[in-house]
């Protein structure tokens, strides 16, 4: 019947590109500056109120050289995170972080269709005022949550290997991936509980953790019946992440997925079907439930009509068509709350 706390979060974002476009050398470069402040008043706070900064510097270019393609990217940032002093935080304190991030992509044209490639990257990540300060039961959740601010940044080299074929009916595209971090930070469940809140205790934590992982993705054009055009998509993703020193499972971590999609173009309306298959999560962490395997289908129907300059996009959409009772794993709160069943969206978007 009353207000108990009262949670704001106010922030900015500003950004300044510059294009660059000389024959064959392509590529954009800025600055970037984000802030924000956070404040937390009343019973249910498990966060001081912080203030978070970030300035960045930024480039990417991209190469041509005939069949091959090269690109680079860097980015340097400086960020910083304090929490003001309070009762029930103790002493202000400030977190500094200079960042460093790289990359280097290079494919190559096998033939007319078809084309190669792979991509080095080098990226730094630092804890945000959540993962450094929370000290409490978060309700929403149901957890209590407790930061560590003596967390250092994360760090990740990544490889990547993809090849892509697109024909005139068919198109194909692979990846496959993986990821191995210094001091990867995640909320880890203790299989503890908190005694006066009685509720599960989650910790922030980072690890050395190794992600790898495949994406495969397709469209094939069925051709054309009474003046639609018809195609067939189809997508697949699986990934692994395991904590590398005692090769245990890393929590909240996606199944497999699997979807088939039909679409109908007649003019400007488009209709479509969509069937989603998630698998059974079993590599778990010690401290975390497995989920069950689910299939949902979804339906949509959109229309565009252009007023003048303006384009109008009519839409809707019918999402778990037959009311699944589905969990999903990613969420913390999976075990109280399932997906949401049957549902309709009608809406409408304008550009001008």
């Amino acid at each position: 019947g009353s207000i108990a706390t009262t949670f704001e979060n106010k922030g900015y974002e500003s950004r300044v590109e510059f294009l660059n476009n000389k024959k064959d050398l392509n590529g954009i470069s800025g600055f970037q500056a984000q802030g924000s402040i956070f404040s937390a008043q009343g019973d249910e706070a498990f966060l001081p109120t912080s203030n978070s900064t970030k300035l960045a510097a930024f480039t990417f270019q991209e190469k041509n050289i005939g069949k091959d393609l090269i690109n680079m990217g860097l980015r340097l940032e400086t960020s910083r995170v304090k929490k003001d002093t309070s009762v029930a935080f103790g002493d202000s304190v400030e977190k500094d972080f200079t960042l460093y991030n790289g990359s280097v992509g290079y494919s190559h044209m096998v033939s007319s269709n078809t084309t190669i490639g792979t991509n080095i990257s080098y990226t730094e990540r630092n804890a945000n005022f959540q993962e450094l300060f929370a000290n409490g039961a978060h309700i929403a959740t149901a957890t209590f949550e407790n930061g560590d601010s003596d967390l250092e940044k994360e760090k990740a080299y990544a490889l990547e290997i993809n090849l892509k074929n697109i024909k005139e009916d068919i198109t194909h595209s692979f990846s496959i991936y993986t990821q191995q971090f210094e001091n990867y930070i995640t909320l880890s469940p203790t299989g503890q509980t908190d005694g006066d809140s009685g509720l599960a205790v989650f910790d922030y934590i980072s690890v050395n953790a190794s992600f790898y992982g495949v994406d495969y993705e397709s469209t094939y054009k069925l051709g054309k019946i009474k003046k639609s055009h018809f195609n067939l998509t189809t997508k697949f993703d699986y990934v692994r992440g395991v904590d590398k020193k005692n090769n245990n499972n890393l929590p909240r971590i996606t199944p497999a997925r699997l979807s088939f999609g039909l679409e109908m173009i007649k003019g400007s309306t488009t209709s479509d079907i969509e069937v989603q298959y998630y698998g059974h999560q079993a590599q778990i962490d010690p401290n975390e439930s497995s989920t069950d395997s689910y299939s949902m289908v979804n339906l949509g129907i959109s229309k565009d009509v252009f007023i003048s300059a303006t384009g109008v996009n009519f839409f809707g959409r019918i999402k778990n068509l037959f009311d699944i009772k589905a969990r999903n794993h990613v969420s913390i709160i999976k075990s109280v709350a399932p997906l949401p069943g049957r549902s309709l969206i009608i809406g409408l978007q304008a550009q001008y």
